[in-house]
């Protein structure tokens, strides 16, 4: 991931806002590929816990 942002020159932890997707079947499509990811698909989950 750390490649990834450099290249793209992304500084998340500078950000103070996040963008709310407004796209009504977000939360359907979401189950979907975690439900039955393509093939060949890498699914990643990050939960953010401030304090830790």
């Amino acid at each position: 991931m750390q490649r990834i942002w450099d290249a793209h020159r992304l500084q998340l932890h500078r950000l103070r806002t996040f963008e709310r997707l407004r796209d009504p079947a977000f939360a359907a499509k979401v189950d979907a590929v975690y439900l039955n990811p393509p093939a060949h698909a890498v699914v990643l989950s990050i939960e953010e816990k401030s304090q830790i």
